[in-house]
């Protein structure tokens, strides 16, 4: 290993060695870059692919559980203004619903979902058409037969589409949880393999950098050795010319002295 240093110069060693630790920190930089850029899209996926239809759903049961109680409502109040207010507050919930169910469907949805949300589609359809039916006996002040139909009718649908959304909500939560688990088993791995590879580096860097320097110090002890001889008058001395390096080159030098003199 030696012989093949010193047949390089001193410079090329040392350009060699920056060179190799650049490629280094270059590789352990754009590993990096990976995992961040990878941990970005795992990020946007476990919001867009989980945590907006929790929401949507939650929202979704939410506005059911509001308009049941403005149905209620509705049975129990003749008051004109209060019923179109109720009204108007059931209609806007109902398209909030609509809306969230649609964002849903536009995902990338897994079978089971396309499956479960198709079931929960028909069941608030169902659900409306009670609901619609309800609202006209209420308006129409026939409360006891309105809350009879809604009872038989509606809550059945409601009940439904509440158990279709649940399963829903829950398979998004055990989506997004084995999907972090997988995230966090990537993660320690690209951890350690880029621990490894900054090790590395560090070791070949010390290790290279001995080379180097051992390679250095032992010409330069030769060549101080031939030269104190020679400054004593020993014209005889011979210097180690067999590398290329810088170092080779004085001693050919001081040995074309010596034969000169």
């Amino acid at each position: 290993m030696m012989k093949l240093l010193r047949s390089t110069s001193i410079r090329v060693r040392l350009l060699l060695l920056s060179g190799i630790l650049c490629l280094f920190t270059a590789g352990t930089a754009f590993l990096g870059y990976n995992d961040l850029v990878a941990m970005e899209a795992d990020m946007d996926s476990l919001y867009k692919d989980a945590l907006l239809p929790v929401y949507w759903i939650n929202d979704t049961r939410s506005n059911i559980q509001a308009v049941r109680a403005n149905l209620y409502a509705l049975m129990l109040t003749d008051d004109d203004a209060e019923n179109q207010a109720l009204l108007a507050d059931i209609r806007r919930r109902s398209e909030l619903n609509n809306r969230n169910l649609e964002n849903y469907g536009k995902l990338d949805l897994d079978p089971f979902e396309i499956d479960r949300l198709a079931q929960a589609n028909k069941n608030l359809a169902e659900g409306r058409r009670s609901l619609g039916r309800t609202i006209e006996l209420a308006m129409a002040n026939k409360n006891t037969e309105a809350y009879a139909y809604w009872r038989q009718e509606g809550l059945a649908s409601l009940n439904l589409l509440n158990e279709d959304l649940v399963a829903l909500s829950a398979y998004c939560a055990e989506w997004a949880e084995k999907k972090n688990e997988v995230n966090r088993e990537e993660a320690a791995a690209d951890i350690r393999f880029l621990v490894l590879l900054a090790a590395s580096s560090v070791l070949f860097g010390l290790l290279f950098g001995f080379l180097i320097s051992s390679s250095v110090m032992k010409a330069l002890a030769g060549l101080r050795e031939g030269v104190d001889r020679f400054a004593e008058g020993d014209l005889t001395v011979r210097f180690e010319a067999s590398g290329r390096d810088e170092i080779t080159l004085v001693a050919r030098a001081l040995a074309d002295m010596a034969a000169k003199l």
